[in-house]
C-alpha cells in the first residue's frame, strides 16, 4: 500500500497503516544471517509468521496474499485457477497485444476469449461430423 492509497482509508485504517509503517521503518529487528534459504511454501509460512507476530490480522493477511481471484466463481477460497504456458512467435504476440489494446482488455483476457471460442467452434464441428444432417 502506498501513502497515496492511505489517504483513502478511514481513521481506524489510517492508524493501523501508520502503526505498520512505523514498525517497518523502525521496529524491524536486524536480520541475522542464518544460512537458511527458504523457498516455496516454507518461505510463505515463515513470512506469514513474521507478519502475524507483528500484529497483522490473520483475516486481512489472507485477503492480501490471496493472489488473483479465481476465474471459477464456484472455486473454494485459496484455490488457484489452472494456467497454461505456451510459446508464440513475436509477430503473434504483437498482434495479440495490439488487438487487446484496441479492445481495451489485457492480453490474458483476450487469449482466454479466443481459446474459449476456438474450443467451442471445434466441439461444434466435431458434433456435426458425428451427426451429419
Amino acid at each position: 500500500m502506498t501513502k497515496k492509497d492511505a489517504s483513502e482509508l478511514n481513521a481506524e485504517e489510517e492508524a493501523r497503516y501508520q502503526q505498520m509503517a512505523d514498525w517497518a521503518e523502525n521496529g524491524l529487528p536486524q536480520a541475522k544471517p542464518s544460512g537458511i534459504v527458504r523457498r516455496g511454501s516454507e518461505a510463505a509460512a515463515h513470512g506469514r509468521s513474521i507478519l502475524l507476530e507483528a500484529g497483522m490480522d490473520p483475516a486481512e493477511l489472507d485477503r492480501l496474499i490471496g493472489g488473483r481471484p479465481n476465474l471459477d466463481p464456484d472455486a473454494k477460497p485459496g484455490k488457484h485457477s489452472p494456467h497454461l504456458n505456451l510459446r508464440v512467435t513475436e509477430d503473434l504476440k504483437q498482434q495479440l497485444k495490439d488487438l487487446a489494446a484496441e479492445r481495451q482488455i489485457n492480453s490474458s483476457d483476450l487469449v482466454r476469449e479466443i481459446l474459449t471460442a476456438g474450443v467451442h467452434q471445434m466441439q461444434q464441428s466435431r458434433k456435426r461430423e458425428k451427426h451429419p444432417a
